[in-house]
């Protein structure tokens, strides 16, 4: 429970400096994951590689959230839209990441 409340906390706090102050979450959630990380006893080669990735899971879900709100709001060129998504679909077919 102890670590529940310790990771809503550091959302809270990281939530309130990117919104008050425009600091970037990223910074200040990557630290703190690395310290809750290895103060919980995660292997060190580890403990960087999982704080961004938890971190880039975030980025992924609210990008994927503003991404939709704009949609449904058709402020989406879907013209646009398509070259990204064709341009990464071409290349998993291919296997060429450039």
């Amino acid at each position: 429970m102890a670590e529940l409340a310790a990771y809503l906390g550091i959302g809270i706090v990281v939530g309130f400096l990117s919104g008050l102050l425009g600091i970037g979450g990223g910074v200040i959630i990557v630290s703190a994951l690395a310290l809750m990380f290895a103060a919980h006893d995660f292997p060190p080669l580890y403990v960087m590689h999982l704080s961004i990735a938890t971190s880039m899971a975030c980025i992924v879900f609210g990008s994927w959230s503003s991404f939709r709100t704009h949609q449904r709001h058709d402020g989406v060129n879907p013209v646009i839209q398509a070259v990204p998504r064709n341009a990464l679909l071409s290349e998993e077919r291919t296997g060429k990441y450039t």
